[in-house]
């Protein structure tokens, strides 16, 4: 408590708090205060100084730095700061501040320089650094900050997370989380380091030792430990592959129908397994995946797509190379239940698969229900790389008048328009050559000639219906082929698959070039499909639209029987014929044409719909529609590029197997399709609040009818306005995630916190109640800029306090007005065990050191502190205190999954013995040493006779262990485990995390084994040398009541990894700090009365 002088003090609030290391400075409602601290001879709690009238009416900031206490009134907008002298409280100096206003700003010290933190934009601030020495005072440094927290969320339910409502996925690990996807039993996350992180069903995974409890999560074990950019798991996927930074390809999980690039596999149960590396692509550098139930996609640096296991019906059988696509350069690939979409470098989109559903893309005309005046007819010509076609204009006019036309039967043309057989359009088997030209001989034989004017066939006449999309279900649907050219003369016997393939193919390009023209053409053509009853689809019209809109008409074209009746089609696949074809045909690759010109950036698949996002931030979607997946509106599935009405830009775009999710570039989250699980993450809306959110009234009430998930709708409490911007979208299954940068602090509530900072750290805390419950404390690195909050039930509440941290000895101090108590805090004594037998602490004021360089203390203070640590490190070594370097929470929430494999064995026995027998209390153990620090996984048991029981323990009996075995102390134990393995081969059991140990240090290996007697080792060796070069010393330990020793028994193996910094620390940044040393008992031991002597004189 402070002893204030004779005064009213019930109404004295604080304002700002000062230190120099020595005495504390408090600026209140009754002046300005200095005040020992205790440290350096203060007295503590003393009052040296008072001013009564130092701006007792103003609201003010008081700061130390370089010597100088400084002040800055909050009232004033002006740049000044007003050096105070520290003897007499007397204005010595007016400063500056050079550039802006620096009214709005909170200042800052740490010590050396002051800081100060201004506003700006998106929520985003910025530190600035001055030299309050140079004049005038100038920024020497800034340093931009985003106060905001990473979380990852997840909304919808999966097998191994059933909680469907929005929460926060805690993967126990400090490295940001960069990208996560699910499969059916298990979920993966990759962190900013290249580690993959693991949740859910590990046996999955064919990881075997143990299991994870619901919501936890472990680092999945990599051969070699190599740093992974990408990772892909399908829709419900059993399997997941790993892409490595050099390209490397690694498999994990069940390969059923040869995913894992492995074709030559018995007809056996497939089993799990860890990831292993593809030795299909090894060699190849690739640089993206994804993946299906049951197939695996990959994608080259040189860009060339590769298909492994059920979806491979384009794929070269040898590579799995997809050779359509060889002359593109492929970037990214995306996969659906049974069709794949393909993005170039040039932003074009390829599809091909089954497209049962339309999900490829390229089954349907565009349709139109409200068309103004039709008067056209259908275009066909085909498409070259050299834009050399006649536009729908030239054709028109090159062709005759309708009824003009002088029809001829001779021999088969070429059509000028489609470029087709004039007598069997793409039915004729001739097309397949490459040397025909429009307006000469087909070559196929006698048939209908076409007119004899223009060139042009009956069908783009609209004189005749076209039934050639019957041909690709074989010879007997395409009617009469007599006349043509003998199947056998062209397929030599094997015409059956290779003509439904190639009808199909002619029948596909046909439908691309139609819709591409449709789509590039100008704002007055339009396109409407009919078909016919009998028909698989009928011809296609191009409308051309007058200057004065009327109602939607149709003219049907003459000459069509009456048999054929003609009717609008309604849904894209509604064809009985089109729907039985789709079922069996796998379409071939080829490019999706998009009614805009702006390239594709991204691609996604849901189990049976394709999204697309655009450069101009548009989204498209086609495919399936049944649960509004496609955020049109209504469920009517679209078998070509819809665009989907958003008000805002789009930057990213994620598809769940049946929803959709899309991130705008104001960090709002847009979600649409089924529901059902909780995976849109908003609640249906109340009745007759359904319609969607449009800036067009007349598309509000046009959509009124429609099911609300059908349209896209933002996800509560996300957006800029809530203070919660997503970064990131993903979906898996019937999972939604979302990456959010929440931000913690905002200008307001800036002016209402304290901020204070020593030489890496900008330590920020709420000093009123109104934020106290977001966080309690916030620091912030001053090096990258990253920072953690805290909020916990055991961190301090400084609201309604003053605060400040000391320059010279880095503890906190708090002035609480209502009790006029100042306390201090050190984060060191925080991590300090309670130790009632050595009062006072070394960190006491009496006898603590400052913590920087180039301090001045007195000779007795510096020979005290020095004694306390002697004795302090004394009764340490007695209370046999060991030194824990990171907390076991810490060890265990990002903790490696290790395996046998990650393991080195160490084997002390050079033959096998006889045999081993065990009774119910049979003991083996055996003392070791390394000469090198170490971890231990476990050890190397006998069996070989049967089935047996084990249980293994490892003790610590320290540095001494060596000459005289004690009773140690337990590091590490497992359960009983059950085992067994072949004859003369040892089974490693291993703890549930391997345990450090130092070097030079002796420990027990303990083990009992219940059971058959078992192998046994022979001609044990005291001293072995590993191929590590690592040294391992053996004893017989009393412990062992068996017979085990040096020479014979069990434990025949330890096994062990050596600690380097790739597992002894995480794989990322951190700050350089002191070396820490450990002090053996024998540097407290070795002090004598000549010692103590020296340092008293």
């Amino acid at each position: 408590m402070i002893l204030f002088p004779d005064m009213h003090t019930a109404s004295l609030s604080a304002k700002s708090l000062a230190s120099d290391g020595q005495f504390l400075y408090l600026y209140t409602s009754r002046g300005l205060f200095k005040i020992g601290s205790g440290y350096g001879g203060t007295i503590k709690g003393h009052v040296y100084l008072h001013k009564t009238d130092f701006h007792v009416d103003d609201k003010g900031w008081l700061g130390y730095a370089n010597g100088l206490l400084y002040y800055k009134s909050s009232s004033k907008k002006g740049c000044e700061l007003l050096i105070i002298d520290k003897e007499s409280f007397r204005v010595s100096e007016v400063v500056n501040l050079e550039g802006k206003d620096w009214g709005a700003c909170v200042m800052f010290s740490d010590g050396e320089n002051l800081g100060m933190i201004t506003s700006a934009k998106d929520d985003g601030f910025v530190v600035r650094m001055v030299n309050p020495s140079s004049s005038p005072v100038v920024s020497v440094s800034e340093l931009p900050l985003k106060l905001a927290r990473k979380c990852l969320d997840v909304f919808g339910s999966a097998s191994f997370d059933e909680d469907a409502n929005i929460h926060t996925i805690h993967t126990g690990c400090d490295e940001e989380i960069v990208f996560i996807a699910a499969g059916k039993d298990f979920g993966f996350a990759r962190t900013n380091s290249g580690k993959i992180l693991y949740c859910g069903k590990s046996s999955s995974l064919g990881i075997k030792q143990g299991g994870l409890r619901s919501g936890k999560w472990a680092e999945l074990p990599v051969i070699k430990s190599p740093k992974v950019v990408h990772f892909a798991i399908g829709h419900e996927g059993l399997h997941t592959v790993l892409l490595a930074e050099d390209g490397t390809v690694f498999f994990a999980g069940t390969a059923r129908r040869g995913e894992d690039g492995d074709q030559n596999k018995g007809r056996r149960q497939p089993k799990p397994v860890k990831p292993k590396k593809m030795i299909k692509v090894d060699g190849l550098n690739i640089v993206h995946a994804a993946c299906n139930n049951g197939t695996t996609a990959l994608v080259s640096k040189e860009g060339e797509l590769l298909m492994f296991g059920k979806d491979t019906a384009h794929c070269d059988n040898s590579t799995g190379l997809v050779t359509d696509l060889k002359d593109v350069r492929v970037t990214q690939v995306s996969l659906g239940k049974a069709h794949a979409v393909a993005l170039t470098n040039k932003g074009h989109v390829y599809t091909f698969g089954i497209n049962n559903k339309g999900q490829c893309g390229r089954d349907f005309a565009a349709q139109i229900k409200e068309v103004p005046m039709v008067v056209a007819m259908e275009t066909t010509g085909e498409e070259e790389a050299d834009n050399e076609d006649l536009d729908w204009e030239d054709a028109q006019e090159a062709m005759c008048p309708p009824g003009k036309h002088k029809w001829r039967h001779d021999l088969c043309m070429v059509c000028t328009v489609c470029r087709e057989c004039t007598g069997y359009s793409i039915s004729c088997l001739s097309s397949m050559r490459p040397d025909r030209n429009p307006g000469q001989e087909c070559g196929c034989g006698e048939g209908d000639s076409g007119c004899a004017e223009c060139g042009c066939c009956r069908i783009c006449a609209r004189e005749n219906v076209d039934n050639s999309e019957l041909a690709i279900l074989g010879p007997s649907g395409a009617g009469d082929l007599a006349g043509m050219m003998r199947l056998d003369l062209i397929f030599g016997g094997r015409h059956g698959a290779r003509l439904q393939d190639h009808l199909q193919r002619r029948l596909d390009e046909r439908k691309q070039r139609q819709r591409g023209r449709l789509a590039s053409g100008s704002s007055k053509h339009c396109g409407l499909k009919m078909k016919g009853v009998n028909n698989r689809a009928g011809p296609s019209t191009v409308a051309v639209v007058t200057t004065k809109p009327v109602p939607s008409v149709f003219r049907p074209p003459p000459a069509i029987p009456a048999a054929q009746s003609i009717i609008v089609e309604e849904q894209a696949g509604s064809s009985d014929v089109e729907r039985d074809a789709s079922r069996v045909t796998s379409l071939p690759p080829s490019r999706v044409h998009l009614p805009v010109e702006s390239p594709v950036m991204q691609i996604s698949c849901g189990l049976h719909h394709t999204v697309l996002l655009l450069q101009s931030g548009e989204v498209m979607t086609f495919g399936s529609n049944t649960y509004g997946q496609l955020g049109v509106g209504d469920l009517v599935p679209r078998g070509g590029p819809t665009l989907v009405k958003l008000a805002c830009h789009a930057i990213h775009v994620a598809a769940g197997s049946n929803h959709t999710i899309v991130l705008s570039n104001k960090g709002e989250v847009y979600t649409f399709g089924s529901y059902q699980k909780g995976q849109l993450g908003r609640p249906s809306p109340a009745v007759g609040h359904e319609s969607p959110v449009t800036s067009n009234k007349k598309e509000a009430r046009l959509s009124r009818d429609g099911p609300w998930y059908a349209y896209p709708g933002p996800v509560p409490n996300i957006g800029p306005r809530h203070g919660r911007r997503a970064t990131w979208v993903g979906a898996s299954g019937d999972q939604t995630y979302l990456k959010i940068d929440e931000s913690l602090i905002n200008s307001l509530s800036l002016t209402r916190s304290t901020v204070m900072a020593n030489k890496s750290s900008i330590v920020l805390l709420p000093t009123q109640n109104d934020h106290a419950s977001s966080f309690k404390c916030l620091t912030i690195n001053k090096r990258d800029g990253n920072c953690s909050s805290f909020s916990g039930s055991d961190q301090v509440d400084f609201s309604n306090t003053a605060t400040c941290l000391d320059p010279l000895y880095n503890v906190l101090w708090s002035y609480h007005p209502g009790t006029h108590d100042m306390m201090c805090y050190n984060v060191v004594a925080s991590e300090s065990r309670a130790a009632e037998f050595l009062p006072p602490s070394i960190l006491s004021p009496e006898l603590a050191l400052p913590v920087v360089t180039s301090c001045f203390v007195t000779r007795s203070q510096a020979a005290l502190h020095l004694l306390s640590c002697l004795d302090t490190l004394t009764q340490a070594q007695d209370q046999r205190f060991t030194i824990r370097e990171e907390s076991e929470d810490r060890q265990a929430g990002c903790g490696k999954v290790y395996s046998r494999e990650d393991f080195s064995a160490v084997t002390r026995f050079e033959s096998h013995g006889g045999g081993w027998g065990y009774s119910g209390h049979s003991i083996e153990a055996i003392r070791f040493m390394a000469d090198t620090d170490i971890l231990l996984g476990g050890f190397g048991l006998f069996g070989g006779r049967g089935e047996y029981t084990g249980k293994i323990k490892l003790f610590d009996i320290g540095v001494d262990g060596g000459e005289q075995e004690t009773d140690g102390e337990m590091l590490a134990e497992t359960e009983e485990v059950p085992y067994e393995c072949g004859p003369r081969q040892k089974y490693p059991m291993l703890f549930e995390e391997p345990v450090p140990l130092q070097a030079n240090r002796w420990y027990v290996a303990w083990a009992r084994v219940s059971g058959p007697s078992s192998d046994c080792g022979s001609s044990g060796q005291g001293m072995v040398t590993t191929e590590d070069q690592v040294v391992f010393y053996f004893k017989s330990s009393k412990k062992s009541n068996n017979g085990t020793d040096v020479n014979a028994g069990q434990i025949p193996q330890l096994l062990y990894r050596v600690v380097t910094p790739e597992n002894q620390t995480p794989n990322r940044q951190t700050d350089h700090s002191e070396p820490v040393y450990i002090l053996s008992r024998e540097f407290s031991r070795a002090v004598s009365r000549v010692s103590y002597n020296k340092v008293m004189v």
